[in-house]
């Protein structure tokens, strides 16, 4: 009895565990991704599902643009990645890059510092709750003078477990602890 028991309470255990998607996997397959542009900004996924590179807007049109890959997330997440960015361009001003995140007009997170053409890198980790869009975006000032080019990798979504599970196994811990 007492074996079973235990079985059961680490089957539970294992169903309460966050699970993590290493890469551009499973649900975060690059196929699940939206891509959009304002200009002639673009994704380049053929190093997937270890990394991207998203390249923002340079038709010379003058006119503002966005380069954005967003996909919308079933479970909260903590998502992570590293990224590595050069411009063309004067100034990381005028080809900022970050992060989109929300449900309704999504809000964009900057992580290029400008004044700066050196090409910047750094890593970032978001938690995104379920329902909300999470994605990269290119914008650009002007869309002249040379493009944003950011590469993505060491992307990583770890869900939360949610709330049931952690209860479940709560309940079988203090059955199995009154047994």
């Amino acid at each position: 009895m007492r074996t079973l028991i235990a079985a059961c309470v680490l089957a539970m255990a294992g169903t309460a565990q966050a699970g993590t998607v290493v890469g551009f996997t499973g649900p975060f397959n690059v196929a699940n991704w939206n891509f959009a542009t304002t200009d002639n900004g673009s994704v380049n996924t053929a190093g997937a599902p270890a990394s991207i590179v998203l390249t923002g807007g340079d038709s010379g049109s003058g006119n503002d643009s966005t380069t954005d890959f967003t996909i919308q997330v079933a479970k909260d997440t903590t998502i992570s990645f590293s990224w590595d960015y050069e411009t063309l361009d004067d100034d990381a001003f005028y080809d900022p890059f970050g992060y989109l995140l929300g449900t309704g007009p999504l809000l964009f997170t900057q992580l290029t510092v400008d004044g700066s053409d050196a090409p910047q890198s750094g890593m970032a980790s978001v938690f995104v709750q379920a329902g909300e869009f999470f994605g990269f975006r290119g914008f650009s000032i002007g869309s002249e003078f040379g493009a944003g080019i950011t590469t993505i990798d060491d992307f990583q979504a770890t869900s939360v477990p949610e709330p049931g599970a952690l209860a479940l196994v709560s309940l079988a811990l203090l059955a199995a602890a009154a047994t």
